[in-house]
């Protein structure tokens, strides 16, 4: 963590003789209270702030130690926040790094394209399509807002919100599931979306693994957003509760996390499980069976997308990704209103990656989503 030919190195290799401690443990003299002392005040001269804390409990710690087994827990302390620090070491080098590293990733995903149009193994087909459907869509709402065709810059079609569009479909498209199986299942498939990779516009083929992980927390995120709201509806005196969101969403969040085998019926079952649980834990009463029935029904229009509160929810966590994608920033105001606050935490995080992969593939592909966007807005 440090440079080996400066002060601190220096002065680390003559006060830490390994050769030297090993005389001294083997004539049991080592002042390892003195020695653990030192090395913890160092670690506090090179540590970032958020260590500060750890190095002062440890430090307490070694300060009332008063038999010989008790340094073990004082040592692995140490150790693990050693490893930590190295762990921040190497998170900032990436940072400082990371300006550099990415134009490196865009000329190389840029020239690995180039190569495959080039050779003809690829060509911009899907993309045209895909971008044509979010443009026809974009140019609908607009005719709607502005039904008199007044030529103003504000009514024209920005290629940037195209882009966003576009890209946002795919994120919030879903995969529909034939059977019972806990798919997230949705009968509303936006412009321009797509469910497997053969779908896929050329210039995401290489994201597509990243796009399909985004496509899942999506899907978790809305459902578990979804069902929050409805439960509260259906069990009111829990409304407002932080201790029966906070519990209901991360019993959700865990279910989803892991569907595999998970079907319908068992997440109806572990819903109003949790609910009952929740109810008698909080307000000491029982769930009637009117009550657990509602609760049934509500699963399964949620995952079935049949649910019209499963829609409006759908539009506001786009629209909270669109904000951070077309900004940069996070909109935290308006969430709880929206009845995204339970799963903010979850959404921000979302909405922060895909920000960022939408930004990049912006950028890597640009000179082809210009091409095709003045194509698109320039033909009649």
């Amino acid at each position: 963590m440090v440079s080996d030919k400066g002060k601190i190195a220096a002065e680390l290799h003559e006060l830490i003789d390994l050769d030297l401690i090993r005389q001294k443990i083997g004539a049991n003299v080592l002042d390892l209270t003195g020695l653990l002392s030192y090395v913890l005040s160092k670690m506090s001269q090179l540590c970032a702030p958020m260590r500060d804390a750890s190095i002062r409990a440890i430090t307490t710690e070694l300060m009332i130690v008063k038999q010989p087994s008790d340094f073990v827990s004082v040592i692995e302390s140490t150790l693990g926040t050693l490893d930590d620090m190295k762990l921040d070491l190497a998170n900032f080098r990436l940072q400082s790094l990371r300006p550099y590293m990415k134009d490196m990733a865009v000329e190389y995903e840029l020239n690995r394209f180039r190569q495959a149009l080039e050779s003809g193994s690829i060509t911009l087909a899907k993309t045209k399509d895909w971008l044509t459907r979010s443009v026809r869509t974009q140019e609908d709402v607009a005719r709607s807002r502005n039904p008199e065709g007044v030529n103003i810059p504000e009514n024209r079609l920005k290629y940037a919100d195209a882009f966003y569009e576009a890209a946002l479909a795919l994120v919030f498209s879903w995969k529909s599931s034939a059977d019972d199986r806990v798919n997230y299942a949705t009968t509303e498939v936006p412009p321009g979306a797509a469910s497997s990779e053969d779908d896929l516009p050329e210039t995401m083929i290489m994201d597509k693994d990243r796009l399909f992980k985004f496509q899942n927390e999506a899907q978790k995120v809305t459902v578990v957003a979804v069902l929050l709201v409805l439960s509260q509806n259906i069990v009111p005196e829990l409304r407002g509760d932080k201790g029966f969101t906070v519990g209901l969403k991360e019993a959700l969040w865990t279910l989803l996390s892991d569907p595999e085998g998970l079907t319908v019926d068992h997440l109806i079952l572990q819903v109003i499980g949790t609910v009952r649980e929740l109810l008698k834990l909080r307000r000491g009463k029982d769930l009637e069976d009117e009550r657990a029935g509602l609760i049934k029904t509500m699963v399964e229009k949620t995952v079935s997308t049949r649910d019209p509160v499963f829609n409006v929810v759908r539009r506001r966590v786009i629209a909270a990704v669109k904000t951070q994608v077309a900004s940069g920033t996070f909109k935290r105001d308006g969430l709880d209103k929206a009845g995204l606050e339970p799963v903010r935490t979850e959404l921000e995080s979302l909405s922060a990656k895909v920000s960022t992969w939408i930004r990049f593939n912006g950028e890597v592909y640009a000179e082809f989503y210009d091409t095709v966007l003045n194509e698109l807005v320039q033909a009649p």
